[in-house]
C-alpha cells in the first residue's frame, strides 16, 4: 500500500468519478483504474462499486478513505512544520474563536501576543462552529476555541475542554423583572429571548427554556449587549460580557426561583485528531485556559475585580 494510492482512493471518494478523479490527480483514467484495482487485491476487499452513476465507496472503502484521510492531513501538518523549521518560522499560529469566545477572550490573547512575543505571525478568525469546523478540516487553521457541543461527532476531529464560562440571564435595569429576588420560570414568557445561539441556549436552560419566546440570535455580542439595554429581552451570556454594567447597575442579573442562578458551558478546543499542535498553538490554548481560571475566580468573587479578568496592560511586560 503506498501513499500515492491513498491519496488516489481520497479523490475518487470525493469525485465519484473516476474521469473527475484523474483530472484532479493530473493522470489518466486507465493508471487510475490500475491504482485502484491494486490497493483492491493487495486489501483482498472491493472498495468501489462502480456503475453508470459512477464510483462509490463500499463499506470497507469508507473505512479506508476515512483512515486515508487522517494520515493525509497528519503528513500535510509534518511537511509544514518540516517547511517553517528549514525556515526558521516556527512562530506562526492560525486559530478561530467563536463570537462568544472571541468576545470574551480574543483581545486580551492578542494583546498579550502581541505585547510579549511581537516575532509571532498571528492568523485568527471569528465564526460559527460548523463554519469553524470546515476551516479545520480544510487546515486553514490550526484549532478553534468554543463554547458548548455545537458540532456533531467526526473522527476526523478532537476535542478538549480547556475551560468553563458561567452563563445568566440578564436584563436592563428598570426591567419588570429586575426588581424580583426570585423570578419563576413562568415569568419569562412574556419577553423576547435572546443569545448567541437559541439552540444551545435552550439545551443549557433544559426545562425552563420552553417558556422562552421565540429567540433573536446574533453574532455580534456588543450588539446584543446594546439591545439589552434598550428593550425588555432576555439575554442568556456569560457574566463576563456584562460585568462592567452590572457594576454601573445599568444590566441586571436575574436570580430563577428554585433553579441554579447560573448555567455552565463548557469551552472546547477542536483540532485535527493524530496532529500534533506546534508549541505556539500549545501557548496560545494554555493563555486561554488562564485567562478562563481567571475569569471564573473572579466571578466567584463577586466580580470585584477593578478590571475585566485578564485584562493585559498596553505595556510589555
Amino acid at each position: 500500500m503506498e501513499l500515492r494510492q491513498l491519496r488516489h482512493a481520497i479523490v475518487l471518494a470525493e469525485t465519484g468519478s473516476f474521469v473527475e478523479a484523474a483530472e484532479r490527480l493530473h493522470i489518466t483514467q486507465p493508471t487510475l483504474s490500475r491504482s485502484i484495482q491494486s490497493l483492491e487485491d493487495e486489501l483482498g476487499t472491493r472498495l468501489f462499486d462502480r456503475g453508470r452513476h459512477g464510483a462509490r465507496p463500499t463499506r470497507e472503502g469508507k473505512l479506508l478513505v476515512e483512515r486515508a484521510d487522517q494520515v493525509r492531513l497528519t503528513l500535510n501538518g509534518l511537511r509544514h512544520e518540516m517547511d517553517l523549521s528549514k525556515k526558521g518560522e516556527l512562530g506562526e499560529v492560525r486559530f478561530g474563536m467563536g463570537p462568544l469566545s472571541a468576545a470574551i477572550f480574543m483581545a486580551d490573547v492578542l494583546t498579550r501576543l502581541v505585547n510579549r512575543y511581537p516575532g509571532i505571525e498571528v492568523r485568527s478568525s471569528v465564526n460559527g462552529a460548523e463554519q469553524l469546523r470546515d476551516a479545520l478540516l480544510a487546515e486553514r487553521i490550526d484549532f478553534f476555541v468554543h463554547t458548548g457541543r455545537q458540532i456533531a461527532p467526526d473522527p476526523r476531529i478532537a476535542t478538549e475542554r480547556i475551560g468553563q464560562l458561567q452563563l445568566s440571564l440578564f436584563v436592563r435595569a428598570g426591567h419588570p423583572l429586575a426588581g424580583k429576588r426570585r423570578v419563576k420560570e413562568e415569568d419569562l414568557r412574556a419577553y423576547p429571548f435572546m443569545a448567541g445561539s437559541v439552540p444551545q441556549s435552550r439545551r443549557l436552560l433544559g426545562p425552563a427554556s420552553y417558556l422562552l419566546n421565540a429567540g433573536f440570535t446574533c453574532d455580534d455580542f456588543q450588539t446584543l449587549k446594546v439591545v439589552v439595554q434598550r428593550t425588555d429581552a432576555i439575554w442568556l451570556t456569560s457574566h463576563a460580557m456584562v460585568m462592567q454594567e452590572c457594576r454601573q447597575g445599568a444590566i441586571v442579573e436575574l436570580g430563577m426561583a428554585g433553579n441554579a442562578t447560573r448555567f455552565p458551558a463548557d469551552l472546547v478546543m477542536t483540532s485535527l485528531a493524530g496532529r500534533r499542535l506546534s508549541p505556539t498553538a500549545d501557548l496560545v490554548i494554555q493563555m486561554i485556559r488562564g485567562l478562563s481560571a481567571n475569569l471564573g475566580a473572579s466571578i466567584k468573587a463577586g466580580g470585584r475585580s477593578r478590571s475585566r479578568p485578564g485584562a493585559t496592560p498596553s505595556r510589555k511586560p
